[in-house]
């Protein structure tokens, strides 16, 4: 047995958070036959430049989160970016980690500068479109 020590003040210890981001990432599923389609809307402000590493990292975390859950069989994802405010960053990245069909929902007037980290045949304009062509690729699963 250890001894019992009393040599570490304990008022030294604060509160961590892993909270990093003011970015928001909900999501919304539905199911097609055996599988699950997830809308996943990432909202707020992106950090500009460098200012966005933080934002990059909560997304991707958030985003692999949702689509690894172990209660779900998410099979198809619509991405909707159409409330984020984004002007530039090297580290952003909104593709699924994951091999599954994707598209992602955005306003056309931002394609442009999105187009630097989504490939424009992934890219939407109206929401119920990438919803379909989703559940189309999912119902074939």
């Amino acid at each position: 047995m250890h001894p019992i020590r009393k040599d570490f003040d304990l008022s030294k210890l604060s509160e961590g958070s892993v909270d990093i981001s003011e970015i928001k990432v909900t999501f919304q599923l539905w199911k097609e036959k055996n599988s699950v389609g997830a809308l996943i809307k990432i909202s707020g402000k992106y950090g500009y430049g460098s200012d966005g590493a933080a934002d990059a990292k909560f997304i991707s975390w958030r985003v692999g989160e949702i689509l690894d859950h172990p209660e779900y069989w998410i099979r198809g994802v619509v991405i909707d970016i159409s409330e984020l405010e984004y002007e530039w960053g090297d580290d952003i990245d909104v593709e699924p980690g994951k091999d599954i069909p994707y598209l992602v929902f955005l306003n056309e007037h931002n394609s442009e500068a999105y187009s630097f980290f989504i490939d424009k045949t992934k890219m939407r304009f109206h929401l119920r479109t990438a919803l379909a062509e989703i559940k189309d690729k999912i119902k074939k699963i």
